[in-house]
This record gives structure tokens, C-alpha cells and sequence, in this order.
């Protein structure tokens, strides 16, 4: 492996946790909004997936990713 693979890795990688570190966030914030309206577990985990899947989108598409990464196979 080169140097230049390496540090093609290494962005990879850390390309990857930031961007799951961005889904988690948006997770967070609708689940503290169901929280806050006093949803039960179940609209907590529906608010929660509505908020990282349709956040992650946005994100993608303002940043200009197109396809949207989370819906290519």
C-alpha cells in the first residue's frame, strides 16, 4: 500500500464517521422531540429514523452528493 492509498483510506474512514456522527445527530434531535411531546417508544423510533433518514437526504443534496448516499445499494 502507498502513501497515497493510505491517506485515500484514512479520508475514506473519516469521511464515513463524520457522516455517521451527522445521522446520529439528526436521530437525536427527533427523538428528543418526541421525547418532548411525550410520544410513546414506538413515535420515538418513528421520529427518530423520519429525522436521520430525511436530515441525511437534505444534507446530501444541499452539499450536492447526487445520488443521496443513502439510497444507493
Amino acid at each position: 500500500m502507498t502513501e497515497l492509498q493510505a491517506a485515500q483510506e484514512v479520508q475514506r474512514s473519516l469521511l464515513l464517521g463524520l457522516d455517521l456522527c451527522g445521522t446520529f445527530a439528526f436521530a437525536l434531535s427527533g427523538g428528543l422531540a418526541g421525547v418532548r411531546q411525550g410520544l410513546d417508544v414506538f413515535g420515538i423510533l418513528v421520529l427518530s429514523f423520519a429525522a436521520s433518514s430525511f436530515g441525511g437526504i437534505a444534507r446530501d443534496v444541499l452539499i450536492g452528493a447526487t445520488p443521496p448516499s443513502n439510497s444507493v445499494g
